[in-house]
């Protein structure tokens, strides 16, 4: 998560803390969705490789679906993340952001500084 985490802060669709920098709504979505469904395993977020934007001929990982639910998930302490990936990319997002913990667990405590609103 800290790898991805780091790369990913140089998109410009970046979801800082408690949803900093995102669509209004939908970090909050993200928490309610969870807390009324906390039986849930399954969190999808897909992932893509695309060209860097500071070195195009440098591959990066970016997120294609799920923005605001990686944002929550690592704002309550997870540590890896199931994700979906296309298979033709799987070996190279294995490689820059991949993680031997298969563990995903989360603190379903508030964070203090969220508001709520996003």
């Amino acid at each position: 998560m800290p790898t991805l985490d780091r790369t990913l802060q140089e998109r410009v669709r970046y979801v800082g803390y408690a949803g900093e920098g995102g669509i209004l709504g939908k970090y909050a979505g993200v928490d309610e969705f969870i807390r009324m469904n906390p039986a849930k395993k399954l969190i999808k977020i897909t992932l893509k490789i695309e060209p860097s934007r500071k070195n195009p001929a440098q591959t990066v990982v970016a997120i294609a679906d799920g923005r605001h639910r990686f944002a929550w998930m690592r704002d309550h302490g997870a540590e890896a993340l199931p994700v979906a990936v296309p298979k033709s990319e799987a070996a190279e997002v294995a490689r820059l952001v991949g993680t031997k913990s298969r563990i995903c667990r989360v603190t379903m405590l508030e964070i203090p500084e969220w508001s709520g609103g996003r």
